[in-house]
């Protein structure tokens, strides 16, 4: 009999569920909404999740088939019967509910995007030039590197000003070298680039993008959010942006170069920008829709980016850290490449060596992004 482990769920004062603040983030959007009455009903919100009310979901939107069946099925329910994962997409979800992202479009968290891209396009510049270019191996290994590490600084969390930039976190499983052989060493007609946040991340992961596609692989899409999610994951509209800035460096920089490459990528049909209803779902990668599943299976590569990704493949259970990622993500019907820096408590396929120092000396570092995975998911 195979058990699985319990869903992780959140435990007032304890763990990864009180590491992400609701009440911080719902202050980032009151300073973006004009109407003191709107702002109220955020502060009921957090009061409501905190308190552990009764789940309030007759007046959230519907945006698809899931939103509307899955909310019927909350009701009734209290913000303390649903996994954390639940609770995270439901909390946004609320949010863009009362803001009106799906009557007006209004976007709580684009002016905090805006300002991560702008933060990051002058240190991306700089050491996009240290990039080592001496072989298609050598390249690719590099940009696996830094679109994995770009992953540090997440503005769901408390504080990522203090968080490690680049490589100074640890990778405690790292299988580049398999992704580096699959992507260089066979004709590679399609990746499914499924990216996380926006900002300094989107940079690398553009960057790592260009240079699949410099090195032959034929075509990528890349998967975005359909609507603003975890305060900076990046939408289709982040993707645009970040390339027209790309396009705004000093001309014949290597940043700019690369953004009339991307450009022309999108022009041609070699890059394309995908949005599905699903991405912006409480859904694990078990639980996508049969075309989703159908495409992502029948790719070459399937890279996924960041922590909320990896939770879907392990299903945010809470697995003993050893479990093999075999075991863990038994249920997903495709094979990936998972590049996460460990920003929450699900993981698995941790060496038991690596795990019993770490719980010993570092308690908090499933969850204070100063350790990364490059992991295989699947066969």
């Amino acid at each position: 009999m195979n058990l699985q482990p319990p869903l992780i769920r959140r435990i007032r004062g304890a763990g990864f569920a009180d590491y992400t603040i609701f009440p911080q983030i719902a202050a980032q959007v009151k300073e973006v909404v004009a109407s003191e009455l709107l702002r109220d009903k955020i502060d009921a919100l957090v009061c409501a999740i905190e308190n552990g009310e009764d789940l309030q979901v007759d007046s959230l939107a519907k945006p698809s088939g899931f939103w509307r069946d899955y909310l019927e099925s909350l009701k009734s329910q209290t913000w303390n019967d649903i996994s954390f994962f639940e609770l995270e997409f439901l909390f946004y979800h609320s949010i863009n509910s009362l803001t009106g992202f799906f009557d007006v479009g209004f976007d709580g968290f684009e002016t905090v995007r805006q300002r991560a891209l702008t933060d990051a396009i002058q240190d991306f510049n700089e050491e996009l030039n240290t990039i080592n270019w001496s072989s298609p191996e050598e390249l690719i290994k590099h940009l696996v590197q830094r679109s994995t590490f770009g992953n540090t600084a997440d503005y769901s969390q408390l504080d990522v000003t203090g968080m490690a930039k680049n490589n100074e976190s640890l990778l405690l499983v790292d299988q580049s070298d398999d992704l580096v052989k699959r992507l260089t060493n066979s004709p590679i007609n399609r990746v499914e680039f499924i990216a996380d946040n926006a900002g300094r991340e989107l940079c690398w992961d553009l960057a790592f993008i260009d240079g699949m596609l410099r090195t032959g692989v034929q075509r990528i899409i890349i998967h975005v959010k359909p609507w603003p999610m975890f305060v900076s994951d990046a939408l289709t509209s982040d993707v645009k942006n970040t390339i027209q800035m790309m396009n705004e460096q000093t001309s014949d920089s290597a940043t700019c170069l690369m953004g009339e490459r991307l450009t022309q990528y999108i022009n041609s049909g070699k890059l394309d920008i995908q949005a599905a209803d699903e991405w912006g779902e409480p859904r694990h990668f078990s639980q996508l829709d049969t075309d989703l599943v159908i495409r992502l299976n029948n790719a070459d590569v399937v890279i996924a980016k960041g922590d909320l990704n990896y939770r879907r493949f392990i299903e945010d259970r809470m697995w003993p850290e050893e479990t093999s990622v075999i075991q863990a993500a038994q249920n997903v019907p495709f094979s990936a490449f998972a590049l996460r820096v460990l920003k929450s408590e699900a993981v698995a396929g941790i060496p038991t060596e690596v795990h019993q120092h770490l719980n010993l000396c570092e308690p908090d570092w499933r969850c204070n992004g100063q350790y990364a995975i490059i992991q295989k998911i699947g066969e």
